[in-house]
């Protein structure tokens, strides 16, 4: 299926005009140690129709896999999460803009908002989604980053130790993302596009 959408919309028009699809708000985030900061490195956030309990289990289940690969027990690495309701969305995003968010009772740097950078908007996602079939509107707000990637490096060659062979494995795990250290920005908003069946008449035997 084809979509066409403007480009010039912004995250409180999208809300006005989907945010009634939804019911839950997933964040996850692949984030490192740097001095004393946490730094958010990507950052996937998934609007859903689902319930918000279930997304919670499903988060919840991921994350003890990767804790049983060894991955956290690496020290400058730090896999986070919340799951909300979707009606704290706009909330979030706010705060969002601020370049600094709180997950599970970690502040995490996400970097300078970019206000002369309008964000990405586009049809086609990078995201793998294991539990959403719909396609989806991605709204890619832009930050001046925090520069890791020295610390990227070093972590992954920890990562070698454990027959991991590089980051984009974790982050496809993670945050369903392909391909995580070719991808150029931080954050990535995920805006579900529910369409309900049309169930048509048959036309074989009828007169209408």
């Amino acid at each position: 299926m084809v979509m066409r959408i403007r480009r010039d919309i912004d995250f409180e028009k999208l809300w006005s005009v989907l945010g009634e699809c939804y019911n839950s708000l997933c964040i996850r985030c692949l984030a490192f140690k740097k001095d004393e900061m946490i730094v958010g490195n990507k950052t996937t956030i998934l609007l859903s129709k689902r319930n918000r309990d279930k997304v919670e289990k499903e988060v919840e289940s991921e994350y003890e896999n990767i804790k049983e690969m060894s991955v956290i027990d690496i020290d400058d690495i730090v896999l986070l999460y919340d799951v909300k309701d979707a009606n704290k969305a706009p909330e979030f995003y706010k705060t969002l803009q601020t370049g600094r968010i709180t997950l599970k009772n970690h502040v995490v740097e996400i970097g300078e908002y970019d206000e002369n950078q309008k964000p990405t908007i586009r049809e086609e996602t990078y995201l793998r989604l294991r539990h959403e079939k719909y396609p989806i509107i991605e709204y890619i707000p832009r930050f001046k980053a925090i520069d890791i990637e020295s610390i990227l490096n070093d972590v992954e060659n920890r990562l070698y130790t454990l027959g991991i062979y590089s980051l984009n494995e974790i982050g496809f795990q993670w945050l369903e993302l392909p391909n995580m250290r070719e991808i150029t920005y931080d954050v990535l908003l995920a805006f579900p596009i529910y369409f309900e069946q049309v169930h048509l008449p048959k036309l074989y035997g009828n007169t209408f």
